[in-house]
């Protein structure tokens, strides 16, 4: 991660409008089913975008399980096929919800804290280790939507708690980023001698 990127301001262009929950590539292994509920339960009070991923069509499935909820007055969801710049993705958002049953490491929470937004995140162990403590975690496999939208509606009500805690771990990532970078540069130079 490079700090200075991610804490700039984004490139020149059009701002994206303020929701309320973005989410990012609704495809399988990343609970879509999931996103679905958190945006019904929304309705017309809570605004929603989500991300269609660098991968694939995830829309081609995520799509049919809203639409019969996109009606006038009804959920407001905003489906978005790409982004030129995710830092203005994430600086437009309340928070990100990141509910995957598995992920590599969780590098969409990380980016969104490295901006300041708060994380609703599965406690998957690669996302923990991304995350820390420093978002609100949840266990994809049991614990039900009513949960997940309760953590939504407790990290949007303090969001400026959340989000300094955001910064904090961004910051404690960057720390280490640091300290192990040096320590493979040394570990090579070493065995380069």
């Amino acid at each position: 991660m490079e700090d200075a990127y991610w804490r700039a301001p984004p490139s020149a262009g059009s701002a994206m409008s303020p929701v309320d929950v973005l989410m990012v590539n609704p495809q399988l292994r990343k609970n879509p089913d999931l996103m679905k509920d958190v945006i019904v339960a929304g309705g017309a009070r809570r605004t929603h975008r989500v991300l269609k991923g660098g991968w694939g069509d995830a829309f081609a499935t995520f799509r049919p399980l809203i639409e019969g909820e996109l009606a006038p007055g009804g959920i407001q969801a905003d489906l978005v096929d790409y982004v030129d710049d995710m830092r203005e993705a994430y600086r437009a958002s309340g928070l990100v919800l990141f509910p995957s049953f598995e992920e590599g490491y969780g590098m969409t929470a990380v980016e969104a804290m490295y901006c300041g937004t708060p994380v609703v995140s599965s406690s998957y162990p690669a996302i923990v280790e991304a995350v820390g403590d420093s978002a609100y975690r949840l266990c994809p496999y049991k614990d039900g939507a009513d949960k997940w939208i309760a953590a939504v509606d407790e990290v949007l009500a303090n969001r400026e708690v959340w989000s300094a805690r955001a910064l904090e771990r961004a910051a404690q990532l960057s720390h280490r980023q640091s300290v192990e970078l040096h320590r493979v540069v040394d570990f090579l130079g070493r065995i380069a001698a």
